[in-house]
Formats: C-alpha cells, structure tokens, sequence
C-alpha cells in the first residue's frame, strides 16, 4: 500500500506543474471557446491517470520524483534501486510499524475514502430526497426541495428544479441543462471528483476541482447561447439571475447546479463569436500544452553518487539508471570486457580520481558502447552517449562486475600487499594462477573458497617512488568474485 501512495505522491507532483500551466493560460484564452479550457483539463486528467508517458526533449515538467528514494528519506533506509516511471515500484516495508511512510499512507487512504463517502452518502440523501419529486416534462422534475435547477444522476440523469417555475424561464434552464447531457459533462465531472479524490492532498487538484467545475458551467452557457439573437440572449441571463436568487450550497459534489453566477452572467453578456484565428489559436496552445507538459523529460545522465568508496556502490540502481537512460529493456543487457579501464583505490578501497567504466549492449543492429563516468570530486555519476562499437567476445554483465567492485575483500588484500600506497584494478579474462598463492575467492559474504566464481579482477599493488606510483608485475593479485 505505501507503493501505492508514492505512485500517487509521483504523479500528483508532475500534475502539479501542468495545472499551474492550465491555470495560467486560462488567463489568455478568454476570448478563445470555453470548451478549450475544459480540453486543457482534460490533458491534466490524462496526465494523472497514465502511468507511463512519451519522453520528449521539450517536455517542460520537472524529471519525476523517484518513488523508491523518497521512500528511502522517509525512512532513513538506503534505496535498492531507482526504477523508471514504467516499472512497477516495490518498496520494502519499514521494521517500524509507525514509519513516517507508514502514517502518511494511512492519512492519505483515510482522506480519500472520508472524501468518497461523504460524495456517496450525500448523493443518496439527495436522492432520497427527490423522491417526492413531480414529473413536470420530459426528464424534468420539480421539488420543492429544489432550491434552484440542477441535474443529478448518471445512467438516467434528470433536471430538478423549483415548484412553479415560469414558463419561459423553465425553457432557459431546461436548455442548458440539456446541453450538460449532450456534453456529457455530469461523467467528466464525477471523473474529476474521483481523481479528487486520489489526490486530495494536493492543494492545486481542489483548484483545478473548483475551476472545472466553473469551467463546464461557462462552457455549456457558451453553446446555449452562440446561435441565440440579442433578446434571447438577454432572456437567458435573466433566467440564469432569476434562479440564483435564494440559492443554497449544492447538497452533493456530484450534482449540477448554479455556481458562479456573476461570472457567468459576466461572460454571457461580453460573449462574441470567436474569430477562426483566435480558434486556430487556442488549439495551438492546447497543442503545445500537451507536447510541453503530457510529456515526461528526457532522463539526466547525471545521477548523484552514494560515496566515494567502491562499497557504495549500488549496482542494482546503477545498472537500472543506465537502462533507463539508453531506453534498454532489462539491465542484463549491460556488458563489459577486459577492453576496460583500470580504476586506482586505496587502501580503505576509496576511489583515488575520477574514474570511467566501458560498457556495451549488442542488437541485431550492432554493438553500441558508452561510459559510466564517475566523478568523485563532485559525487556523480554520468552516462555518455552510445557510439557504434565492433563486436565483443568474452563479456562480462555490468552488474556482476560492479558487485566484483563493492564487495573487494579489503582486509584480505592488504594483508597479501600491506606495503601498497594504491592498488591499480583491472578486469580479466584469463584464468587465474595455477598456486593460487596471491588468489582471493570472495563474494557478498566475503572471502571463501573458489567454487563458481564470474569476475576475475586482477589487483596490482603499487608503492610512490619519487612521487610517482610504481608497481611490480609479481606482487599482482588476483581476485575471484562468485
């Protein structure tokens, strides 16, 4: 369940950005239809219900939140791995059954369904409550709960208005009701209420609530209106006033009634029919909103590093990080060979410069290469771009050959070499000494017998002559990792 809510957590904090967006632009497209802010909404509900979205060089949304390392700073625990927004994220549950993780899941699963249930029981009461309801027309009733006009249900909605409600007023308020049917603005609104009530815990979703809900209104007035003269016109927004006067707070977030009146009446009044260019316009902008924020950005190739010591090495996040990056499918596709560079450790097994790992993948197309640069003066990681590459024999995983690195046996190696200032590691792929004199089978657990090892590391033990590090060709070691 905690990996539910960092899901929702992630795409609650990209949506965020796409709402400021709609909310900014709404600004500007006042002269525009108003069914294109509804689209715009649209486009934020799209952003919070696909898991997996387009990467684009233009995307403007921040790179999402890794899931997996928030966890991980809510509850002081190092991460595993940092999966992409496409794999499925498992977070492993904290020994403390009131971990900050643990309580925030809970106050959001409470939210939500303290949300949903007060949305359902009032829907019911009020159902309940136009049960007395007179059929006056059609699928219109009228109430004298009904303090003002309004459509409820959603498999058969029906308009409910006020007791002896005038003819010509009930005509206004029937067609802009129907219009919300023709819409189909009663689902999109429950949608949005649903998605509401996911997020709840996101200030900019209630905005973005409020303003949908205004904007389905201003949207549906728009279509009522478009085709009607000046008197018509004016007939409807007298009918709008009319059935405003004395109105109560609606009695269930799902129904349909008059909210925003002012604005409303303001923008029927100040309504002209936009021009093609201002319609061409406003499609660009929605357009270009989905391109810009319906997108996710391109992974960094700069990933912060735990430490600067081979034993914070994580080769499981690592490997998932490069995958992400180059766009692979699996990590196992990372290779290596002895066609590598050395790294220089000290004694404590400290990474002395920065360093640079080759590694390759290999297609039907080819074999690419690139490098996992490590940074150590700045603590980070950084993945270059792939060149064409001939093809490999003998390869290594990525992976194994980073765990081969975090798990050096350092006690074991400087009693072999306790005189070396600096040991110079390198990757073989020849079979190690027959003697087995300077040879150290090891693996997570640390140092055992020979039995299945897959990396073959040498070490060269080096000693500063002169201020240069030198090394004897005899005193290599060679390290079994399995």
């Amino acid at each position: 369940m905690n990996a539910w809510f960092l899901t929702v957590f992630q795409r609650s904090v990209t949506a965020g950005w796409m709402i400021l967006a709609v909310v900014i632009l709404r600004l500007f497209l006042k002269k525009a239809p108003r069914w294109i802010t509804v689209v715009l909404w649209g486009l934020v509900a799209l952003r919070l219900l696909c898991p997996v979205l387009p990467e684009s060089p233009l995307s403007l949304t921040p790179e999402p939140v890794d899931p997996v390392s928030l966890a991980s700073q809510w509850t002081g625990t190092a991460p595993s791995a940092a999966p992409s927004a496409a794999q499925t994220v498992t977070v492993s549950q904290s020994a403390d059954p009131i971990s900050p993780i643990t309580v925030a899941t809970a106050v959001w699963l409470s939210g939500a369904v303290l949300l949903l249930l007060w949305a359902g029981v009032s829907a019911l009461r009020l159902h309940g409550r136009m049960a007395t309801a007179v059929r006056r027309r059609n699928n219109v009733y009228e109430s004298e709960y009904a303090a003002s006009p309004f459509l409820l249900g959603l498999v058969r909605p029906r308009i409910y208005v006020p007791f002896h409600l005038p003819d010509d007023v009930l005509d206004q308020v029937v067609a802009h009701e129907q219009a919300h049917l023709r819409r189909r603005d009663h689902w999109w609104k429950l949608l949005g209420f649903l998605l509401l009530a996911v997020h709840w815990f996101h200030p900019l979703l209630w905005v973005a609530y409020l303003l949908l809900c205004r904007d389905l209104e201003l949207a549906c007035d728009e279509a009522v209106i478009r085709d009607l003269d000046a008197p018509r016109r004016a007939a409807y927004t007298e009918a709008l006033v009319a059935c405003s006067i004395r109105r109560r707070s609606a009695a269930s977030p799902l129904a349909f009634g008059e909210v925003g009146v002012r604005e409303r009446v303001r923008s029927i009044m100040d309504y002209r029919k936009p021009a093609m260019r201002v319609l061409a316009a406003a499609l660009a902008v929605c357009a270009v909103a989905a391109v810009c924020f319906l997108t996710d950005p391109l992974p960094s190739r700069t990933f912060p590093m735990a430490g600067t010591n081979v034993a914070d090495l994580d080769p499981s996040s690592i490997t998932d990080r490069i995958t992400q990056i180059t766009g692979l499918d699996n990590p196992s596709q990372l290779l290596v060979n002895v066609d590598n560079f050395e790294c220089t450790l000290t004694p404590e097994l400290e990474l002395v410069n920065d360093e640079a790992i080759r590694f390759f993948y290999q297609t039907t197309d080819g074999t690419y290469s690139a490098q996992l640069r490590l940074f150590t003066h700045s603590g980070e990681f950084f993945v270059t771009e792939m060149t064409d590459w001939p093809q490999q024999e003998r390869i290594y995983h990525l992976q194994d050959y980073l765990e081969a690195l975090r798990h050096l046996p350092g006690e074991a190696i400087r009693q072999l070499a306790p005189e070396a200032g600096r040991y110079l590691v390198a990757l073989s792929d020849s079979a190690p000494p027959a003697d087995g004199s300077r040879t150290i089978a090891y693996g997570p657990g640390g140092v055992h017998n020979a039995d299945g090892w897959r990396i073959h590391l040498t070490v060269f033990p080096m000693t500063e002559q002169d201020g240069a590090w030198h090394g004897e060709g005899d005193d290599v070691l060679h390290l079994l990792y399995g």
